[in-house]
């Protein structure tokens, strides 16, 4: 029998059950004294007959303190044993910290976020550390740099957001992160390429589709939650500028610095995967952005069925509005143009709180991105409450080396309006 195994000499297992024994024996003698039992009473205990009641009671008490301190300690040395032999860099409490933390995650919200690119990342990486229920709807119309590289050669879906996300999600080792983060700076056909998108490229090989070799290294990076496309056709990205032009390709389309009217999907009449469409139902809470409007977050809204889900579903939705303007996309914008565009591709409104960034920006890092046409996007709470939503503003920004949203921030301000969610407090991270 398999559990014999555990008898094997040199384990450092057998010596702390035996005390542990002992330590139930003891405590089990104790109460027989302390509370006897007409069957049990003295009669059991012979060496001990002569007691009066009040001495037995004493030495009921002691025997069920040692018995105790016994089957305590020895219960934390057989444990700490088998840990040590599992994990033996990690410290005493870094077992009991994970099972807490991971009970505590699967009892938190539904949450499905919407997006790609960077933004999309942020938001994840605060986000998990509320829930485990998380289902992040990726774009798959990136078509610029190594994405766009590994697209064109192997045919798959462009692996760079899907590799944000399932970092941003992970609950890894930090080496484990770098590593799929780590970006080649040399090498003939190596430069610039991400390792994590060559190696989702080759379990896509392996197994023979993109969506079996996402879920694949979502396993190997344990990753808290799921990361799917939001379609698993080959998209292009296409858009019709004010000026009446029409621009294909999402790379040209940011590249560009006419001023969009609106986008649209080649071809047209593609489908969101299923599991996608039945998250947004189920959600407690859906999050568009942050992230480009026009490029990473309407695009999703496009794919048949993700817009039909956003209408039927339940959840509360939320719009996390962009920090700074985009060049090219959303140049002059405020947020309530923001959430125009995203009404105007839906056909609906479907959001229920937008939240906007109040907080100043540094004024060294503000000039960079002045020098390249990006302005603060003003909150405009007038106009978007005309146009029947919430508004929640808040400091959000991380003012590290980018202007972008602080996750945690972000997170936390999201969780105090998802009312399933209510009087839930971050967990320290681990």
């Amino acid at each position: 029998m398999k559990v014999l195994r555990w008898l094997i000499p040199g384990l450092g297992v057998k010596r702390w059950l035996f005390l542990s024994a002992v330590g139930v024996i003891l405590a089990f003698w104790g109460f027989c004294l302390l509370f006897p039992l007409e069957t049990l009473e003295f009669y059991m205990f012979g060496i001990l007959n002569h007691l009066d009641r009040n001495k037995a009671a004493l030495a009921g008490i002691l025997m069920i303190c040692l018995g105790f301190g016994f089957f305590l300690l020895g219960f934390k040395k057989s444990i700490g044993s088998i840990f040590a032999a599992v994990a033996p860099d990690k410290k005493g409490d870094y077992f009991f910290n994970r099972v807490y933390y991971k009970r505590y995650l699967e009892r938190g919200p539904k949450i499905t976020a919407i997006g790609g690119g960077t933004g999309l990342s942020v938001l994840l990486r605060g986000i998990k550390e509320y829930t485990s229920n998380i289902t992040a709807v990726v774009t798959v119309t990136d078509d610029g740099g190594n994405s766009g590289i590994l697209r064109g050669d192997f045919d798959i879906l462009p692996p760079g957001d899907i590799r944000d996300c399932l970092v941003a999600l992970a609950d890894t080792e930090s080496s484990m992160r770098q590593l799929f983060d780590y970006r080649f700076d040399k090498g003939q056909g190596l430069k610039g390429h991400s390792l994590g998108n060559l190696l989702l490229t080759a379990m896509s090989e392996m197994k023979g589709d993109f969506y079996s070799a996402v879920q694949e290294m979502a396993k190997v990076l344990a990753v808290r939650g799921r990361v799917v496309p939001s379609t698993l056709s080959k998209v292009t990205l296409g858009a019709v500028m004010e000026n009446g032009s029409i621009i294909y390709g999402e790379t040209n389309i940011s590249n560009s610095r006419e001023k969009i009217e609106r986008i649209f999907l080649i071809p047209k009449e593609c489908s969101a995967l299923e599991e996608a469409v039945n998250s947004i139902i189920d959600a407690d809470a859906v999050i568009l952005g942050p992230g480009s409007l026009y490029t990473s977050i309407i695009p999703n809204l496009l794919v048949k069925g993700i817009a039909e889900a956003l209408i039927k579903t339940k959840a509360v939705v939320f719009y996390v509005c962009n920090i700074m303007t985009q060049p090219g996309e959303t140049d002059g914008y405020d947020a309530g143009d923001h959430l125009e565009a995203v009404i105007k591709h839906v056909g609906s409104n479907i959001v229920d709180f937008v939240i906007v960034n109040s907080q100043n920006v540094s004024e060294s890092l503000l000039q960079k991105y002045l020098e390249e046409n990006s302005h603060p996007v003003a909150p405009a709470r007038d106009k978007l409450e005309k146009m029947g939503v919430k508004v929640i503003e808040a400091p959000l920004v991380d003012n590290c080396h980018h202007i972008r949203h602080d996750s945690l921030k972000l997170a936390e301000i999201i969780m105090k309006y998802i009312p399933y969610s209510n009087g839930i407090n971050i967990i320290p991270l681990l």
